[in-house]
């Protein structure tokens, strides 16, 4: 196991703050009811849609993986195509708005990062499906170099900020009303 775990990278993304409540201060997020709800998603028929979109031969469910980088997790499905490509693909309950969430985005990234170490290949492309809304879209995630060295800038800060450095951190203020550690922010207290 890693130093930080894939969704760390997730949370980071959405909120940096997450990082120095969770590693600094030791506060785990209870499982909301979406979160519950999620784990118990049927997926057969998204990942049916997701073998024939990328002609997988194999589906692998509930891969864990780890990168030298110091970090590990779980990915939702690996698809491994006909030309032996591998396809992480991540489930995701709520909506897309105009494009895939920059933290989707980053921990589909890290995966991709650790599935290329533990497979000894390259990953292209990732799929992150959202459930809700307009019956289920599928966002393909091409994973670039540029993507890769988000995540390695991000592993980097979030060793900075787990030792309780929070200079130069920067908030959305609009994501602290749904923010599950609201209670625990030392930047937005009253979010």
């Amino acid at each position: 196991m890693g130093e930080f775990s894939v969704t760390d990278i997730k949370h980071y993304a959405y909120c940096p703050v997450i990082i120095y409540i969770t590693h600094f201060l030791g506060v785990r997020e209870e499982a909301t009811e979406y979160m519950k709800y999620g784990s118990e998603i049927e997926a057969k028929d998204i990942v049916i849609a997701a073998v024939k979109m990328v002609k997988a031969k194999r589906i692998l469910r509930s891969v864990e993986v780890s990168s030298r980088l110091g970090f590990s997790g779980v990915v939702d499905y690996l698809l491994v195509t006909r030309f032996n490509e591998y396809v992480p693909m991540e489930i995701k309950w709520s909506e897309i708005e105009d494009k895939a969430r920059v933290d989707h985005v980053l921990q589909l990234a890290a995966y991709s990062i650790a599935i290329e170490e533990t497979f000894n290949t390259v990953v292209k492309l990732a799929l992150i499906h959202y459930v809700r809304g307009s019956g289920g879209v599928f966002v393909r995630v091409h994973v670039t170099q540029p993507l890769r060295d988000r995540v390695i800038g991000a592993l980097n800060e979030m060793r900075r900020i787990s030792g309780g450095d929070l200079k130069g951190v920067r908030v959305n203020r609009r994501r602290c009303i749904s923010c599950n550690y609201r209670a625990y922010c030392p930047i937005n207290p009253r979010a």
